[in-house]
């Protein structure tokens, strides 16, 4: 059995889990490492069991032994740090594969903290002018830094928390220093990187920063967060224009897998850009991008069309531990109020079950639905953006498990918008709960928050 894990693992299960990215970490490192380690070797045979089509009940517990037997392993045994780390990213595709997503995030902030720890203390013992130089594996920082930009994307207002000192660009007090005045790519491998450090830094910036005038308060952004939207809107034209001469020059030597990979790099390109420039404007900023929106339509279905899935257990469900469609689709879904161009992106998430990562198709499908019927609702036929006034358009949302007596275990969705005054906020609360596999919302209401609970109360509410 084991061999038989080892030789699917190789021929199929890597393969998958690499996706669209440009990476060696679970094709070469991982095996690499089976080699090294008895407990990423059991993990790695439990992963490859749960990835089978054929998969039963018995190997079903046969892979949960070997996962149980791989835990303890790495707990009992004197580790490398590397071997750590890459025994804590297999545990959490492990986790992300049989759905428990709270525990995946879990074991995220301690494979996060465990990085950060080594950069502080590299960081401590490096002098003023010099910079901290860390040596890890690159494609072990490159996992971590995805899936702690995973983790920042969709259906979070989490703030990415791996160390400034893995970036090449460092932090100074809020704002960028070190920047790199032009990107000079070699290959796909090098664009994803750069594309990657890019969004990472402006996620930081969003949630650390920008989120606190969009959620927390009315008042005017002072002119450095201006500046600094400024500075890394610069830097992703730079990525761009680096890119495009990358592919310009390359394009009789590109495989097919790297064309793939360029659209799904102009893909996220063109999703963060748009993010980026609405960050600190009211919701009819998106309104501008209607084009745009069509394109991330439109290159989310050829991605999926050409898509090679992994089947897992549910025959209709297929699973990807890297980010893929799904967050510019639902971006699309909730952000453009055009309603041809919404309905398509919906379309798309609802048509077919998915997972990547820990974003299910159906279930963001459905709060993109819920988003969209609310700030239609009452509005008559919408023809364009412009039927949709700002005072009826959601601001954010985001899902939080709960436990409930008398309606049963279920998502709660929780939704803000502004109230119309320009000085609270009004909360809407919508209970769901499962049927054949699929959310099933139930009516909800609404409440005012004031502006100074806003933040507070939305970050508590997606880490409950």
């Amino acid at each position: 059995m084991e061999v038989i894990s080892f030789d699917h693992y190789r021929q199929r299960t890597a393969k998958i889990l690499i996706g669209n990215a440009v990476t060696s970490f679970w094709d070469k490192l991982m095996l690499q490492a089976c080699h090294e380690s008895s407990a990423i070797r059991s993990g790695v045979y439990a992963l490859s069991i749960l990835t089978r089509k054929d998969l039963t009940f018995d190997l079903s517990m046969t892979a949960l032994n070997h996962y149980n037997k791989a835990v303890k392993q790495i707990q009992v045994e004197i580790q490398p740090i590397e071997t750590t780390l890459i025994s804590c990213v297999l545990f959490i595709a492990l986790e992300v594969l049989v759905g428990n997503e709270d525990h995946a995030l879990v074991l995220l902030a301690n494979g996060l903290n465990l990085l950060n720890s080594r950069a502080n203390t590299i960081e401590a013992t490096a002098t003023s002018s010099a910079k901290p130089r860390i040596k890890l594996d690159d494609d072990i920082v490159t996992a971590f830094s995805r899936m702690d930009l995973h983790a920042s994307g969709c259906l979070s207002q989490r703030c990415p928390r791996l160390h400034a000192a893995y970036y090449d660009h460092l932090f100074a007090q809020g704002v960028m220093s070190l920047r790199k005045s032009q990107y000079n790519f070699s290959s796909m491998t090098d664009a994803q990187a750069g594309l990657n450090e890019e969004v990472l830094i402006i996620y930081h910036f969003m949630r650390s920063r920008a989120d606190e005038y969009r959620y927390r308060t009315f008042q005017e952004p002072p002119l450095s967060i201006y500046q600094e939207q400024q500075n890394l809107l610069r830097d992703l034209e730079i990525w761009q224009r680096a890119f495009n001469g990358f592919i310009d020059s390359s394009c009789t030597r590109l495989s097919v897998k790297d064309l793939r990979t360029a659209l799904f790099l102009r893909l996220h390109h063109c999703l963060t850009r748009i993010i980026l420039l609405c960050a600190l404007q009211d919701e009819t900023a998106y309104d501008a991008f209607t084009t745009d929106f069509e394109h991330l339509v439109s290159w989310s279905k050829s991605l999926q069309l050409e898509e090679t899935t992994l089947t897992v257990d549910d025959p209709n469900q297929s699973f990807s531990i890297e980010t893929g469609i799904i967050q510019p689709l639902y971006w699309t879904a909730v952000k453009c109020r055009d309603p041809k161009i919404r309905r398509a992106a919906l379309a798309i998430l609802l048509g077919s079950k998915w997972r990547e990562g820990g974003w299910t198709s159906d279930l963001v499908g459905a709060m993109g639905r819920g988003v969209m019927e609310l700030e239609e609702a009452g509005r008559g036929p919408i023809s364009c953006c412009n039927d949709i006034p700002e005072v009826q358009r959601i601001h954010a949302a985001g899902l939080v498990q709960v436990l409930d007596r008398d309606q049963g275990d279920g998502t709660k969705l929780r939704i803000y918008k502004a109230n119309g005054t320009g000085t609270s906020w009004m909360s809407y609360d919508q209970f769901s709960t499962w049927r054949s596999g699929y959310p099933v919302l139930r009516p909800f209401y609404w409440h005012e928050v004031s502006q100074g609970e806003c933040r507070v109360d939305w970050i508590q509410t997606l880490n409950e």
